[in-house]
């Protein structure tokens, strides 16, 4: 039993870190989209990202538990400051 719970929080932490990257690499698109006056489609991808960032949070949740949902947390986390750094604040 405790082996599947460390299992489910590793699975949990590398899900979040491809969750995380794909946010942020999606928010990077965003803010093109903003800054070359496409806002309909900015405003779209914008609200995709945030329903598809809750609605992967909610069914870990929902399947896995807290511990599960306190490593893609975790993983989704991680996974900014180097993205950060790689493309700058500004």
């Amino acid at each position: 039993m405790m082996t599947e719970t460390w299992i489910g929080a590793a699975l949990g932490l590398v899900a979040g870190a491809g969750l995380g990257w794909l946010f942020f690499r999606l928010l990077a698109l965003n803010t093109r989209l903003y800054a070359t006056g496409q806002a309909m489609a900015a405003a779209a991808l914008h609200l995709g990202r945030l329903g598809g960032v809750a609605a992967t949070l909610l069914g870990v949740v929902l399947i896995g538990g807290a511990l599960p949902l306190l490593a893609v947390l975790a993983g989704f986390l991680l996974v900014r400051p180097p993205l950060i750094r790689r493309y700058g604040r500004a």
